[in-house]
């Protein structure tokens, strides 16, 4: 149903993130969400432009591992980062991101269904597209610094962790927003009263016929008849069956007792049949 796809969409976008603004009417919340998101790029962009390797720029933050000493003709890597460091580099993005990767999967595939208005599409199609590719940005954004700057194991995770705190940032505005006006998020995350879809229109419309077409009938004094005559005749039905089921249990106790009649009177005709033989050779003629 409507319902439940509003509902499906708005678990999958995050039903405690700026994100699930963009799922509704309001241009207050959609400009809340397109902030939000633009702020994390932002954001995103600078540890892209401090990991470039451009050795005549003064603000990155590539690090040279790579040592020469002038008595020596070999050059080594300081680096101590090891595969171990990179596995729990893995886990970790993986861990946090791939739930909104999955999400903004479902959204797009819920902007196929063409249940929907092309309103309701657009918005399931831009939320889960916004959700991907910020997921996913930060994802290489994350690989990328680590791969410029990360000497060390414990470098690869504390890199990613202040990454990842970036995407966040959604939930914490939305905290914010609902500790100033919570009524009003509630209104435009999960409206109730107006349908937002051609779809629930149709179904409302639908439903005010059938109600309507059930009470004509209640009213109707002849169908009222009929429903009594209906009523009556169904527990009348019903007492004859349990009548049936009565008869067909003395039936068959009744076949039960002859059964037992027959063997007494076999019992007996063999008895007598027996009594006659011993008395017929006994006695003599």
């Amino acid at each position: 149903s409507m319902d439940a796809d509003r509902k499906y969409a708005l678990d999958s976008i995050g039903d405690d993130s700026t994100y699930g603004l963009i799922l509704g009417k309001s241009w207050l919340g959609w400009t809340i969400a397109l902030v939000t998101i633009a702020a994390q790029i932002w954001m995103l962009f600078l540890f892209v432009k401090g990991s470039e390797i451009e050795l005549n720029e003064e603000n990155i933050d590539l690090v040279y591992s790579w040592k020469c000493p002038k008595d020596k003709l070999e050059c080594k890597d300081t680096a101590d980062d090891s595969w171990q460091g990179w596995v729990l580099f893995s886990i970790l993005v993986i861990a946090h991101l791939l739930k909104d990767l999955i999400s903004g999967t479902k959204l797009l595939i819920l902007s196929a269904k063409r249940r929907h208005s092309m309103l309701t599409r657009a918005r399931h199609f831009a939320g889960g597209w916004l959700l991907f590719s910020v997921t996913a940005f930060a994802m290489f954004v994350t690989f990328l610094y680590n791969r410029a700057i990360a000497t060390s194991n414990t470098e690869l995770i504390m890199n990613a962790v202040i990454i990842l705190f970036i995407c966040d940032l959604d939930e914490m505005f939305y905290e914010i927003i609902m500790v100033i006006n919570p009524i009003w998020v509630d209104k435009i995350t999960l409206p109730k009263k107006k349908e937002d879809v051609v779809g629930d229109k149709e179904e409302e419309a639908n439903d005010l016929e059938f109600r309507s077409c059930i009470s004509s009938i209640e009213e109707d004094p002849d169908t009222q008849g009929q429903s009594r005559s209906i009523q009556t005749l169904d527990s009348e039905l019903q007492s004859l069956k349990t009548v049936v089921e009565k008869l067909q249990d003395t039936v068959k106790q009744q076949r039960k007792e002859n059964a037992n009649m027959m063997k007494l009177l076999q019992s007996s005709q063999d008895i007598g049949f027996g009594t006659w033989n011993f008395f017929k050779n006994v006695v003599p003629k």
